[in-house]
């Protein structure tokens, strides 16, 4: 049996030796993601042991060096396409991150190394702006940047063992809340029906455990059952509709209030539900209220005069009160004018933090050689 083996795979060999080189077998190497032209001729790219380097071999002077890429990347500067003399240029990103993200952009070799002033930040004005991704900018511009410029993906992992993530568990708060807003009920149907959407979403996301789902399930119905009890239960006006206006501040905004009420004595609140563990906003602080300020800015802009917004921690049954006055009105604008002046000087840093760096999905890509 041996030496039959072994007698096949000699002529094997012998035969593939015979073929012609067109039609033997190619095993290709890792692909580039993207090919350089000078003169419109394309010109070579070594990529070395580390996977950190890219040379371009340019061999005639003043040639004009023109990229294409062939998958999403991410560049560290861009400026215009120019001229350079014969020679190896490295394209070492600054911190061995290179290619993640934009489909199209004009990348530079500048004097051995990768230009690192940052894309501008076009049209980025034009866009109506939500206090969540205003908010990603205050806490830090770079990740603003990266994320909502740069439009880089923030892909939470799928834990396969996770009954409902953080995101979800909000959404279905949410919506019970809307319901709750739209038809006042007593609290048995309330919880009934809390039961019954957490049992939908299961449908289409099976739990792996079945205890797990119940541990999950008790402690949704817990919160809903504390958000019954903590809702004031005032005249609801309106839930989940859509404001958008320019603010003076050069800032276009808009935003979805979670519900606006009428209380007994005829003020007009903003409520913003939460489902966290965690309570992170403090009573009049324009950084932690500037979400609910936004929204009253929209209604007053809407003729609704808002008296004061509420922070309502559903599982906690806790409510943290902001104002809205003259002086969260002058501090919102300040907050927006220092927005804009990032925008139109392309100034967005990193702004480190241990705690929220340790879990930001953009840690590993957000330093730049600018930063050192």
């Amino acid at each position: 049996m041996k030496k039959k083996l072994l007698s096949f795979i000699l002529t094997l060999v012998m035969l593939l030796t015979m073929l012609p080189a067109s039609l033997l077998p190619v095993f290709a190497e890792e692909e580039i993601p993207f090919t350089v032209k000078q003169n419109g001729t394309e010109c070579p790219v070594v990529k070395d042991e580390s996977d950190k380097v890219y040379t371009v071999t340019v061999t005639t002077d003043s040639a004009v060096v023109e990229f294409e890429f062939k998958e999403n990347c991410l560049v560290y500067g861009y400026t215009k396409n120019g001229s350079y003399t014969s020679g190896e240029y490295d394209m070492t990103p600054p911190n061995g991150n290179m290619f993640i993200g934009i489909t199209k952009a004009s990348f530079v070799l500048d004097a051995n190394k990768l230009s690192t002033e940052m894309p501008k930040a076009d049209k980025t004005l034009e866009r109506a702006w939500s206090p969540s991704a205003l908010d990603i900018f205050f806490q830090c511009p770079r990740r603003f940047y990266l994320t909502k410029v740069l439009w880089l993906p923030e892909d939470e992992p799928d834990d396969p063992f996770m009954v409902l993530s953080a995101a979800d568990i909000g959404t279905l708060a949410h919506a019970m809340m809307e319901e709750l807003a739209a038809k006042d009920m007593p609290k048995a149907d309330f919880l009934k029906l809390s039961e019954k959407a957490f049992n939908d979403f299961l449908v289409g996301r099976p739990p792996i455990h079945e205890d797990d789902a119940d541990k999950e399930r008790k402690e949704f119905l817990k919160m809903m059952d504390s958000a019954y009890d903590q809702d004031p239960h005032n005249e609801v006006i309106s839930a989940e509709e859509e404001y958008t206006y320019d603010h003076p501040s050069g800032v276009k905004l808009h935003g979805f209030p979670d519900r606006v009420e009428k209380d007994k004595d005829g003020n007009l609140i903003i409520a913003d539900f939460k489902s966290g563990r965690t309570i992170t906003h403090i009573k009049n602080d324009i950084d932690t209220c500037f979400q609910v300020v936004v929204y009253a800015w929209l209604l007053e802009q809407a003729g609704t005069d808002i008296s004061r917004c509420d922070y309502r921690y559903l599982r906690k049954n806790r409510t943290i009160t902001c104002d809205y006055n003259d002086d969260m009105k002058n501090k919102l604008n300040e907050k927006l004018v220092q927005f804009k002046t990032a925008v139109e000087t392309n100034d967005f840093p990193r702004n480190e933090n241990e705690t929220s760096c340790k879990y930001c999905k953009m840690r590993d890509i957000c330093l730049w050689e600018g930063d050192i």
